[in-house]
């Protein structure tokens, strides 16, 4: 009976001399040294054998007579095989140098090198590049913003990377709260009238009992809240309070009730007083100092036939237009009234008779 013997060790070279001398009591007839680079393929008689580290492999020769069958051991020796992985990141626009390469796109890279012993070693370069987007949040003082896991409640410039490829610059702008503060003294007779304007329009609150009084307004400029303090005490002793005041006629003015000032006095400083009596019986003056600023305005008629450019437009109708011009003697607007008038044009047929020779 034929005895096959198909034995595979992979083991230290010590192991491999030892393994030799085991079988050679066994009938093994002739070891053969091979080295081969990995992945390459050992073929024996009966199988074939791919190869990627140090190995023994035994193999029966078989010929006609069972008692001549010999064993032969291939020890197999493996070349060094390298094969190397890089993975590079690159911010938009900048490059690497790889293996004697200046590279700046995207992309996986390779490069094989063939040893004296025929064995290739490969190397890999796995090159990103980060995608730059900018991102600007407006925050109110007490605010913050939370973007891709991060809270920002600082102004300033930050950078963050999402997703692995993109680098986001974000900028934070905070707008501070603002905080007006003024103060009113209360008589025993009048009421302190405080003013101040609200969502885009004008208040005013009469007020008789001393106090702090606090009122958020939104700021249209930023959307923030903005606070209003009036501090407001009672007036026990003689007292004269002098306000100085410039408008423009055509801007309504409230002084301690007194409405309609801007349409007196227009063009001239007018003094206007409100006396009072104070719990201590003390005289007591508020004094306001108003100068009114006129508001210019003219009117004039220009006849056209057919049509007129006027400031840039041409007009072919009767039109009135309304110009608000800055007064550089009154800083106040003027306001310019221009009527453009269309005229019909007339025909006028004479008929008359001359003699010869007459000049006409």
């Amino acid at each position: 009976m034929k005895k096959y013997l198909y034995t595979i060790l992979s083991c230290a070279l010590l192991l491999f001399a030892a393994t030799t001398r085991v079988h050679a009591e066994n009938g093994i007839k002739e070891t053969r040294n091979y080295t081969i680079c990995p992945g390459d393929t050992m073929r024996l008689s009966t199988r074939s054998v791919v190869v990627s580290e140090p190995i023994v492999l035994y193999d029966t020769l078989i010929v006609a007579s069972p008692e001549e069958d010999s064993i032969i051991a291939y020890v197999v020796n493996v070349y060094p095989h390298f094969e190397k992985d890089e993975y590079k990141r690159l911010q938009k626009g900048a490059s690497y140098d790889w293996q004697d390469t200046t590279i700046s796109d995207p992309g996986v890279y390779e490069r094989i090198y063939h040893s004296v012993d025929g064995c290739d070693s490969i190397y890999r370069l796995h090159l990103t590049q980060l995608i730059d987007s900018a991102i600007t949040f407006t925050l109110c003082d007490d605010e913050s913003i939370t973007f891709n896991g991060r809270t920002y409640s600082n102004a300033g410039v930050y950078e963050d990377i999402l997703s692995g490829d993109t680098v986001y610059t974000i900028t934070i702008i905070k707008h501070p709260s603002r905080e007006y503060v003024q103060y009113g003294v209360l008589d025993r007779t009048h009421p302190y009238y405080w003013q101040y304007t609200l969502d885009g329009e004008q208040k005013t609150d009469t007020l008789w009992s001393p106090g702090r009084y606090v009122y958020t307004s939104q700021n249209p400029e930023t959307g923030c809240n903005d606070r209003w303090i009036l501090v407001l005490t009672k007036d026990e002793t003689s007292f004269h309070s002098i306000e100085t005041v410039t408008i423009c006629e055509n801007e309504e003015f409230n002084w301690r009730n007194h409405l309609g000032l801007n349409r007196l006095g227009v063009g001239q400083t007018t003094h206007y007083y409100d006396r009072y009596r104070t719990a201590a019986d003390q005289d007591s003056i508020y004094e306001l100092i108003l100068t009114v600023k006129p508001v210019l305005s003219s009117v004039r008629t220009i006849p056209f036939c057919g049509s007129i450019e006027w400031n840039g437009k041409t007009y072919t109708e009767s039109q009135t237009i309304i110009d608000t011009l800055t007064s550089v003697q009154f800083s106040c607007d003027s306001i310019v009234t221009t009527i453009l008038v269309k005229g019909t044009p007339v025909t006028h047929r004479d008929t008359i008779s001359i003699v010869g020779g007459e000049v006409l």
